[in-house]
């Protein structure tokens, strides 16, 4: 079985997390996710976090550490996610708005809400621990 290593970066502001939206015509379309992305060959997980979130919403970061993971399964493959804890570098979360840099919604919400947010089923099984007061 082919595994796929992803990183889950976790960025909180004050009692706010940010969340992006799958983008439109891919795959759980509607769905949202903490951003993040598929590891390059070779990479460590500090510079997929680093990569993806530069790609993605244009900021650039710190990777703190792994706080979690988990696996998912889908169409012969397995994901093996990895949660990060990841600090924007001052002034970076200046440049964010509701649309990211591949045109995927991003929000910032209400830590304690996150559970009612449409979250892919292996972040909010993550979303859950996290407010499980654990981290």
């Amino acid at each position: 079985m082919e595994k796929i290593h992803v990183c889950a970066c976790v960025i909180r502001q004050g009692e706010n997390i940010l969340i992006c939206g799958r983008r439109k015509g891919t795959a759980l379309e509607g769905y949202f996710e903490f951003p993040g992305g598929k590891f390059e060959k070779g990479e460590t997980l500090a510079e997929a976090s680093k990569r993806e979130l530069s790609e993605e919403l244009g900021i650039k970061v710190f990777t703190l550490d792994e706080i979690g993971y988990a696996e998912v399964k889908s169409k012969g493959r397995l994901f093996i996610l990895h949660f990060v804890r990841t600090i924007p570098l001052p002034g970076e979360t200046e440049k964010l708005n509701s649309t990211g840099l591949e045109g995927q919604e991003i929000k910032w919400v209400k830590t304690d809400t996150i559970l009612h947010q449409n979250l892919l089923p292996s972040d909010l099984a993550f979303a859950r621990f996290l407010l499980s007061g654990i981290r």
